[in-house]
């Protein structure tokens, strides 16, 4: 290993202004300000039981699931993760987060729309 050499004419380089604290900011995780309905498995996606919190449901709700509110603050985020768990995690509202799950599983399957 060799030390670190310069490479071409001293000053032919400006060291860019940059500020840390609003870099660092941008790749901070967000707060989830914006919550899903997702009926769950018991014993699967644990990573969205631990964020979430058990809640009731007035509407249909799959046999052998339980309920809970999933806090996210990126649906692209969130739909990737729901679809990473298949069959284990049924979105139930909002309808854009529950369309677009459906729709990359389908995508992935390889079934028509």
């Amino acid at each position: 290993d060799a030390p670190a050499q310069p490479v071409g004419k001293p000053g032919s380089y400006q060291v860019p202004e940059l500020d840390l604290d609003a870099a660092w900011s941008r790749l901070e995780p967000r707060h989830a300000d914006t919550e899903a309905i997702v009926a769950i498995r018991p014993g699967r996606a644990a990573e969205l039981v631990r964020r979430g919190r058990r809640v009731e449901h007035e509407g249909a709700v799959p046999a052998g699931y339980d309920v809970y509110a999933v806090g996210y603050a990126r649906a692209g985020e969130l739909i990737g993760e729901l679809c990473a768990h298949g069959a284990d995690t049924v979105v139930l509202a909002p309808q854009r987060v529950r369309s677009a799950v459906i729709t990359e599983l389908r995508a992935v399957a390889g079934s028509p729309q």
